[in-house]
């Protein structure tokens, strides 16, 4: 399996709004040719990438919310690199405010505190692969 993205068109700064009316804006220190940042991720994918991979997270159908936290996103069943280190998710913190626009960078699952439990209900529901869910178990990649 391999994505192909689709082409959008930053306006004002943001892409969007998703179908929940969401706007993504990406940030200057997780872009791929960002100058390294101490404690910050950076994607391997471009910005109108990022914002695909938070605009299919953002409408599925099998949303990935964790409660005053954020929205969780991955591709192809989570066999798709998103980070320059390997990360195969990404975390997309929510807004302080309702209208602000979102954010997202790529996450090791052990970092953002994810829990085991929390990859049983990925698996059961077939959102991620046996292959990713081996790996977040056993490495929490």
């Amino acid at each position: 399996m391999s994505h192909i993205f689709g082409e959008h068109v930053m306006t004002d700064g943001k892409f969007g709004p998703t179908g929940k009316g969401h706007y993504y804006q990406p940030v200057w220190y997780h872009n791929p040719k960002a100058r390294r940042k101490t404690g910050k991720t950076k994607w391997v994918l471009n910005q109108s990438e990022q914002y695909e991979v938070f605009q299919l997270s953002d409408d599925s159908d099998n949303r990935i919310y964790v409660d005053n936290e954020g929205l969780y996103g991955f591709l192809d069943e989570g066999e798709f690199v998103l980070g320059e280190n390997e990360e195969c998710l990404a975390f997309f913190p929510e807004p302080q405010n309702e209208d602000d626009p979102w954010h997202g960078y790529p996450v090791f699952s052990y970092i953002q505190g994810l829990s085991d439990d929390q990859f049983d209900v990925w698996h059961d529901n077939d959102l991620i692969s046996d292959l990713t869910y081996q790996r977040l178990m056993h490495k929490h990649i």
